[in-house]
C-alpha cells in the first residue's frame, strides 16, 4: 500500500498536501518522513505521522470519531500532544457518538450532521495550506 501511495505522489510537488483516510492516514502519516516539504497533513477517520519527522509549524488536521473503535480517546490524546510538542500546527475535530467511517454515505455508521460539518472544515485547510 506504501509503495502505492508512492507512485501515487512521484509527480506531484513536494509541496503537497498528505492526506488520507482510515488506515491510509497511517499511510499519509508514513509518507510524511520521505516529504519534509509537504505542504500539510490531512488525516481522516485516523492518526498518523511520526512526532519526529514533523516539522514546526506544519499544518495538521484530523477528524476521529469520538470514541473511534480503532484509536482509544487517550491514544488520540497522547498523539495530539506529541504532534503539539513537535510544533505541528495541529486542530483536532473529534465527532461524538458517530460511527468510524461517517463520511461515507454508502456505509450504515454514515452520520450526515457529522459529515456536513467535517467538508468545510477540510476544504477551509486545503484552501490555507
Amino acid at each position: 500500500m506504501l509503495d502505492r501511495a508512492r507512485a501515487a505522489l512521484r509527480d506531484l510537488p513536494p509541496q503537497t498536501v498528505l492526506a488520507g483516510f482510515s488506515m491510509g492516514a497511517g499511510v499519509a502519516g508514513a509518507l510524511l518522513a520521505e516529504r519534509p516539504d509537504a505542504a500539510g497533513l490531512l488525516l481522516l477517520h485516523g492518526t498518523g505521522g511520526a512526532p519526529d519527522v514533523v516539522r514546526p509549524g506544519l499544518p495538521v488536521q484530523l477528524h476521529v470519531a469520538d470514541p473511534d473503535p480503532y484509536d482509544a480517546p487517550d491514544e488520540i490524546d497522547e498523539w495530539q500532544r506529541a504532534m503539539a510538542d513537535a510544533g505541528a500546527d495541529l486542530t483536532v475535530f473529534r465527532y461524538p457518538g458517530v460511527g468510524h467511517l461517517f463520511t461515507d454515505p454508502a456505509l450504515t455508521e454514515y452520520d450526515p450532521d457529522a459529515a456536513t460539518a467535517l467538508w468545510p472544515r477540510v476544504l477551509a485547510f486545503l484552501a490555507d495550506t
